[in-house]
């Protein structure tokens, strides 16, 4: 089955024999697994952090929260600001829909533990997912990265020729019997021709990956650096997540970061 989801972190379209196009989007792998393991109960508490803005007041640590505090507290940035006006028109007109990244869903999805957010586009709306139990004050985050995927025109686009470029390959898979027998014996050539095929699949769905993925950690980084320079308690909270609970939160992601969460190889994006 061709399951058809544009993940932060870690999903790929698999079928013949594990082969398939691949386009991780926005699945987060930020959190420690211990974070979203419920048979693992070592999850470690940090200091309570308060925000007041404007008359209101924001717990960071906040959980179970609504759409409406998540974007208030989002828009406390001006890259923040930015997303959520330019994410509110395509709400409204149920374009893009929120929902909750439950462990139900997670586990239907066959997602990792640690995954906090995803933005699926092949949904009709299309949606981002994130985990309302999770703390708000790293949710903020996450959905900064989801809603830029959410705003990037390309995505579908590149998707597409994803997609032909898996059917290319697809017909060579089968036209050299792999897809009835797939551990067939290959003479050279058609070992060369299908390998070829192989390849040149993987460079430009992960050349697209990748693209996808710079671009809404850029975004995202942007917001985490303004919350970061922010003259409150927010710095210290993610410290303390990042010291006690194992987050990688950057306000500049390295392209390490990306190509160890994705499945990314460097050289084919050369």
């Amino acid at each position: 089955m061709l399951t058809k989801i544009l993940s932060l972190i870690l999903i790929s379209f698999s079928s013949l024999a594990g082969y398939g196009p691949m386009f991780p989007g926005g699945i987060d792998i930020d959190h420690d697994p211990r974070w979203k393991d419920p048979y693992i109960v070592n999850r470690v508490k940090v200091s309570t952090c308060k925000l007041d803005v404007d008359g209101k007041t924001f717990e960071l640590n906040k959980t179970n929260f609504t759409q409406e505090e998540l974007f208030s507290l989002i828009s406390q940035t001006e890259k923040g600001r930015e997303v959520i006006s330019k994410l509110t028109p395509l709400l409204e007109r149920e374009k893009v829909v929120v929902k909750n990244l439950t462990y139900a869903e997670r586990r239907q999805r066959g997602l990792k533990p640690q995954t906090a957010a995803l933005f699926d586009f092949t949904e009709e709306p299309a949606a981002i997912y994130v985990d309302m139990s999770d703390e708000i004050g790293l949710v903020s985050h996450f959905f900064v990265h989801e809603a830029s995927h959410a705003l990037d025109p390309l995505i579908p686009i590149e998707y597409e020729q994803d997609l032909l470029e898996y059917e290319i390959y697809k017909k060579i898979y089968n036209s050299l019997g792999l897809d009835t027998d797939p551990m067939k014996e290959l003479s050279e050539e058609e070992l060369k021709t299908i390998s070829s095929a192989y390849d040149h699949k993987q460079r430009i769905s992960q050349k697209h990956a990748y693209r996808a993925e710079r671009y809404a950690f850029d975004e995202q980084g942007v917001h985490t650096h303004e919350v970061l320079e922010s003259d409150s308690c927010y710095g210290s909270y993610i410290q303390e997540h990042h010291d006690r609970n194992g987050l990688k939160l950057y306000s500049e992601t390295p392209d390490d970061h990306i190509f160890n969460s994705y499945g990314i190889d460097p050289h084919n994006l050369e």
